[in-house]
């Protein structure tokens, strides 16, 4: 089984997924990793009843896929420094 690679984000992407997650758009994974957890600590459609539960489960899709933009980001930014080393 291969692994698709993930196309490489847009400005106007990474600028949305930043201020969803309330970090700069060139965030440390560490640092989108925090901001990750804290909102979906507070939005877990586990702490969720009732028909708000589809809302939250929506939410955590989107945290989820803005910590995916922001941490491909991170992780293209650190391979080129790492290959002009």
């Amino acid at each position: 089984m291969s692994v698709r690679p993930r196309p490489v984000p847009s400005e106007a992407e990474v600028a949305d997924a930043a201020a969803l997650l309330g970090v700069d758009p060139g965030a440390a994974p560490t640092e989108v990793k925090r901001a990750w957890r804290a909102a979906v600590r507070v939005t877990h459609p586990d702490r969720v009843d009732g028909p708000a539960r589809a809302a939250a489960e929506h939410l955590a899709a989107v945290l989820n896929e803005a910590r995916d933009v922001l941490l491909a980001v991170a992780t293209d930014d650190e391979n080129k420094t790492t290959e002009s080393v």
